[in-house]
């Protein structure tokens, strides 16, 4: 079975007498002085609300979307985390906005069937409001070696607002 890139199976003891597979959670602090690399294999291009062929991205996001991805690949982990400029968390609680559960089912439709716990969920700001409405959030999973493995742009910071209360 092939997982994400970078995450390994794990074998969990079902308690009877079976396994059923896991993939293995990567936290931020065992990668800390790790610098991102930018994946696109889990990239959602379904051209809803947020993918990446939404017509209402132009090539002005698009240009600074890769222009931060440039700047946080200087960076390590550590750096962006403690950077409040690139508002780049972990966002854990799904009760804040039910767009969360699906995000989550948009990544499971990527793993093909099985038992296991999903990755957690970050994102980064790829820049704050301009004076229109735009704010847009980047939403991915980080694998072994740093690999951010990009879903999901969040054009108008809908999926996570600021008024969310925020976890590391």
């Amino acid at each position: 079975m092939n997982f994400l890139e970078g995450l390994q199976p794990i074998p969990v003891p079902s308690g009877k007498g079976k396994s059923k597979s896991n993939l293995k959670k990567i936290k931020l602090s065992i990668i800390k002085e790790t610098t991102p690399v930018f994946s696109y294999r889990y990239l959602s291009l379904d051209s809803k609300e947020f993918c990446y062929n939404n017509p209402n991205i132009d090539k002005e996001d698009f240009f600074k979307l890769f222009e931060i991805k440039k700047e946080l690949s200087r960076l390590t982990f550590h750096a962006i985390d403690n950077d409040t400029k690139y508002h780049f968390h972990l966002v854990q609680n799904e009760k804040v906005n039910s767009l969360l559960v699906k995000f989550k089912s948009s990544i499971k439709k990527e793993f093909g069937p099985g038992n296991y716990e999903l990755p957690d969920i970050y994102q980064f700001a790829v820049y704050s409001g301009t004076g229109e409405d735009k704010a847009p959030r980047v939403f991915g999973f980080i694998g072994t070696k740093g690999i951010f493995n990009i879903v999901w742009l969040d054009l108008y910071h809908k999926v996570y607002p600021a008024t969310a209360k925020r976890t590391k």
